[in-house]
């Protein structure tokens, strides 16, 4: 029986800062500790936040204990040939460069589905705006590609966080994941642990934890 071919999964915003790695290292670990078999692509020529944590990873975790995650870097010119991979893993995530560069094209030409993080400012949503309707152009070239957009750091509290949120909900061309991810210090301390938030353990990582399965949980049901 033939192996399943992965899916692909690409997290891109040209708004540097939406919080892309954390979503993208995030949604990794929680796939690993369901038992898939994961890739995750880091295609920021500048940056390679992804490829920093793999790094940091690989030294906490001497003893193998936690789930393996695959992460590698690969050009924006040979995203192209991310097809060839997918019958080696179950999911196969790319971590998209900032501003509207080669690495957030290729990522979308490629991708199954596509996650747009946005925080809660109007700066965001400006630019996540603009990022969008490159991406429609894109979709023309991929037109099995779905595209969801993710709030990040939201404070709903807070009268801004509420009025950008009103904005967000207004969109029609893509849809609005019902998952949001809140302002946690633990995204931050996973990340520079190299570790998935899932995996702390700590009292002020689950309301975070959460968060990560329930998105992990809403997209696989959307692919």
């Amino acid at each position: 029986m033939n192996k399943p071919e992965a899916k692909i999964i690409a997290v891109s915003n040209q708004k540097g800062g939406a919080g892309k790695s954390t979503v993208t290292t995030n949604l990794a670990v929680e796939l690993a500790h369901r038992g898939y078999e994961v890739l995750v692509i880091d295609s920021d020529a500048e940056q390679q936040s992804t490829m920093v944590w793999s790094a940091r990873r690989g030294q906490v975790d001497e003893n193998g204990e936690l789930p393996f995650v695959q992460v590698t870097h690969l050009p924006a010119k040979n995203l192209r040939n991310v097809h060839r991979l997918r019958d080696k893993y179950e999911y196969i995530l790319i971590d998209g460069g900032a501003r509207i560069t080669d690495e957030a094209h290729a990522a979308v030409a490629v991708a199954d589905y596509l996650i747009v993080p946005v925080k809660t400012s109007e700066l965001d949503v400006e630019s996540t705006v603009q990022f969008l309707k490159i991406v429609s152009l894109g979709m023309k070239r991929n037109d099995n590609l779905k595209v969801s957009i993710l709030i990040n750091g939201i404070n709903e509290q807070s009268v801004l966080g509420q009025t950008v949120l009103e904005q967000l909900e207004q969109w029609d061309d893509f849809k609005l994941l019902k998952t949001r991810l809140g302002q946690y210090q633990a995204f931050q301390d996973a990340v520079s642990s190299g570790m998935g938030v899932v995996e702390l353990k700590t009292r002020t990582a689950v309301k975070p934890s959460n968060q990560v399965r329930a998105l992990c949980t809403e997209i696989m049901e959307m692919m």
